[in-house]
């Protein structure tokens, strides 16, 4: 089989503040994207990857989920460390689980909660790279297997092998490329 090469031009990381700003054409395409923050040694620390046929919409669907309690959310100090990723099994840095109402009228609403999450509002990084819908799955696949080769356990939609024959080049956002050598 052919190698097929696809290039990845990652858009520069944003905040949440510029992620509103940024023009249509840009955003309102389908892709791939990955969003998360800096460590205490201004590591960039993925979260999640994820893929979507309006990138902005999926962005900001992320964030309504995060803001209305849709998310687990840790502590502040836990999620700056060094060596912070989301799938360990770090139950006393978790401070929020949704699991039905009763649990976000008598918990979202705390204080520590409520800081760790606006923290994580004012430090939350996205970036993205626009693709062709038909590579959408695999190129989300090798974007996620790429960073839970390294260090990270990141969170993702799909999990599995890419389509054979397939090489991926990433370009664009500096950041993200060096994580991905």
């Amino acid at each position: 089989m052919e190698e097929q090469l696809i290039k990845m031009d990652w858009h520069p990381r944003v905040g949440l503040s510029e992620l509103a700003k940024v023009e249509k054409e840009k955003i309102g395409c389908p892709g791939i994207y990955v969003w998360g923050w800096f460590d205490e040694e201004e590591k960039f620390v993925p979260y999640y990857v994820g893929k979507a046929n309006n990138i902005g919409q999926r962005l900001f669907e992320h964030i309504g989920k995060l803001k209305g309690g849709l998310y687990a959310i840790y502590s502040k100090e836990f999620a700056f460390s060094k060596g912070f990723h989301p799938l360990m099994d770090q139950d006393d840095e978790l401070l929020y689980i949704p699991s039905g109402i009763e649990n976000w009228i008598n918990n979202f609403q705390k204080t520590n909660v409520q800081e760790s999450l606006n923290w994580l509002l004012e430090k939350i990084k996205f970036s993205w790279c626009i693709t062709k819908k038909e590579n959408n799955t695999d190129l989300e696949r090798y974007t996620y297997n790429l960073f839970n080769s390294k260090p990270y356990k990141v969170g993702a939609s799909v999990r599995g092998k890419c389509r054979e024959g397939m090489k991926v080049e990433f370009t664009g956002d500096e950041v993200l490329v060096n994580l991905c050598k």
